[in-house]
């Protein structure tokens, strides 16, 4: 494995040192042209156009998921529903099992962030006395921003820089008749 590849890598992360590169750009690309690529486009449109958008990241690795999958799509559905007792993950383990109270903690902040935005259009409503966790952002094009929900930083969720991998995401979406959308 290349030196540059493995300087890429959190500390924390050397199991994933066995993975090739080509395997983390190959897994990156298929992040960005099935998933990453639409949702930004879609928040870029949303935002153009006046209507607020609420982009999110998911960051949590949930229980029976090695390191080296990640955070998957779907993932983030138990804790959207607050689904703690993993009701219905008869197929694979239960979310939240052996996992610490923050998977709780994260799961009860994002599903009320979703009762609020389903209320009221605005995730952010009901955390009238929370001044730890911060506010999800509106999309806004000139400084495009999403939240993170994260069970492994003290603070649940932070706000970061939607820009990651950005000239090839846009080049993908620049090419939406050759990826059907």
């Amino acid at each position: 494995m290349s030196t540059a590849c493995s300087k890429t890598l959190p500390l924390f992360c050397t199991s994933l040192l066995t993975l090739s590169c080509r395997f983390r750009r190959t897994s990156a690309f298929a992040g960005d042209a099935v998933f990453i690529a639409n949702r930004r486009l879609q928040c870029e449109t949303w935002a153009a156009g006046g209507t607020p958008a609420y982009c999110y990241r998911f960051n949590t690795r949930i229980n029976g998921e090695p390191v080296a999958t990640g955070s998957t799509h779907y993932d983030e559905i138990a804790f959207v529903f607050y689904n703690t007792r993993g009701d219905g993950y008869q197929a694979s383990p239960n979310p939240f099992g052996d996992e610490p109270q923050s998977y709780i903690d994260l799961a009860r902040l994002m599903s009320n962030s979703w009762a609020s935005f389903i209320y009221d259009q605005d995730p952010n409503s009901f955390r009238l006395n929370d001044t730890v966790t911060p506010l999800w952002p509106v999309y806004d094009n000139a400084d495009p921003r999403d939240i993170v929900w994260d069970a492994d930083v003290t603070i649940l969720a932070y706000v970061e820089p939607d820009t990651f991998r950005s000239e090839a995401i846009s080049t993908i979406n620049s090419l939406n008749d050759v990826y059907p959308r």
